[in-house]
């Protein structure tokens, strides 16, 4: 069983290797446009210790566009594409990257243009007013109340002919040892898994 296992293992491996192997020179000349590609479009400045943020790495004013790996700076005139990219000042955002402001879209092989996330809103820091006394607020205890379930009485019918009855209650229903078979089918589901995990 494990030698059939292996077998197509290595197969698999062998298989990928070659085709890995085999690169075309279009494949290695699209690889090289790609990587300079990703190379213009990732901002990250310096490498800075966790928490990461664009603040940190780039310095004031950057914020993430779209993702963690993508800091531009909003301050300067930089605007965030919704494809995930960035646009510097005096551009505007394509289906093909970054436009200069007044060239068409066929000037730069691009054929629409794609919208501006806006930058996150500036936060202010909390203002509170001083010289107000530090009022804490206590919570008083939470009391539990105790409902009582109201349980059905018997009360005794009048027959006619000066007879009374009183009405019998059904048995109680025995529950004990439910929860054992509850463990029981889990027990047995896992043991059909185990099973049918070693027959693969």
């Amino acid at each position: 069983m494990h030698f059939l296992s292996t077998f197509l293992f290595v197969g698999a491996v062998s298989a990928a290797a070659h085709r890995v192997l085999e690169r075309s020179a279009a494949y290695l000349a699209l690889e090289g446009v790609m990587e300079g590609i990703l190379k213009r479009q990732v901002r990250i400045c310096k490498a800075v210790e966790p928490p990461v943020t664009c603040e940190r790495s780039c310095g004031p004013g950057f914020v993430e566009c779209t993702r963690p790996d993508m800091c531009y700076n909003p301050g300067r005139g930089d605007i965030c594409c919704s494809n995930g990219y960035y646009c510097k000042a005096g551009t505007y955002c394509t289906d093909n990257g970054c436009c200069p402001d007044g060239n068409s879209l066929e000037e730069c092989n691009a054929t629409r243009t794609v919208s501006i996330i806006p930058p996150p809103a500036t936060k202010e820091p909390n203002k509170e007013p001083t010289g107000m006394p530090n009022t804490k607020t206590t919570k008083e205890p939470i009391t539990e109340t105790t409902v009582k379930p109201i349980l059905p009485t018997r009360t005794p019918t009048v027959v006619p002919g000066g007879t009374t009855t009183t009405p019998v209650a059904p048995p109680p229903v025995v529950t004990a040892g439910a929860g054992k078979n509850a463990e029981l089918g889990a027990l047995a589901a896992l043991g059909g898994l185990g099973a049918l995990m070693m027959a693969i």
